[in-house]
């Protein structure tokens, strides 16, 4: 082997062996990765039935108030979802795995609201996103963000109006690994509209940047 062949061998060595020594001081020096979880199940919001219409209260000026709704003359029902959430086990692409115990903090990116089918005769209400502990209601949990409506028919995702003021308590929440999400929105039903049917399923999407710490010692 000549000597020019064995430098070139030896610098290829080097840089290589550079390379990997680079990306384990990054790994070992802590880093941040993102990370995007679907909540567990689409939450069904379904036209509801002439039944259910009657059973609202009327209230002495001709309102309907019920969770999520403000009064008005029209029929307002409301949809308000929570579930518990594993962030580990959410995370499909496996960017965590390993890390559990060394994740240091997470914020919220981006919050998406998606819908693929609509068959509801009526538009959906703006969607609001909360965050708590597993041990909160809803009312109880934080709005993480709002998204405009979706008018009659119309699908896609939507990107939430983040709530700035919550983002450190939620990102608190959040990395317990163990937290609640969901949404809460309505359905504002005019007169006339009784007996029509429809429904449509709604996903949430969490974009997060989690920061994962140091190994212990360095």
């Amino acid at each position: 082997m000549s000597s020019f062949f064995r430098a070139c061998c030896l610098c290829t060595l080097v840089g290589l062996v550079g390379m990997i020594s680079s990306c384990d001081d990054m790994e070992d020096a802590g880093f941040s990765v993102s990370v995007t979880i679907t909540l567990p199940q689409a939450i069904p919001i379904v036209m509801p039935s002439s039944e259910a219409l009657a059973s609202i209260n009327m209230e002495d000026d001709g309102s309907r108030i019920v969770p999520m709704c403000d009064g008005s003359q029209t029929v307002c029902m409301p949809t308000v979802h929570l579930a518990n959430v594993d962030l580990l086990a959410l995370d499909r692409t496996g960017a965590l795995d390993g890390y559990g115990d060394r994740i240091n903090s997470i914020e919220i990116e981006q919050i998406n609201s998606i819908i693929t089918e609509n068959t509801l005769p009526v538009d959906v209400q703006p969607i609001q996103v909360r965050i708590g502990n597993q041990e909160q209601t809803f009312e109880e949990s934080l709005v993480a963000g709002n998204t405009l409506l979706y008018a009659q028919g119309t699908t896609g995702t939507q990107a939430a109006t983040m709530n700035e003021a919550n983002q450190a308590a939620i990102g608190e929440s959040i990395g317990t690994l163990q937290f609640a999400s969901g949404l809460g929105t309505s359905l504002l039903i005019p007169d006339g509209s009784v007996g029509e049917t429809g429904r449509t399923d709604v996903e949430i999407q969490l974009v997060l940047s989690v920061k994962i710490s140091p190994l212990a010692g360095l």
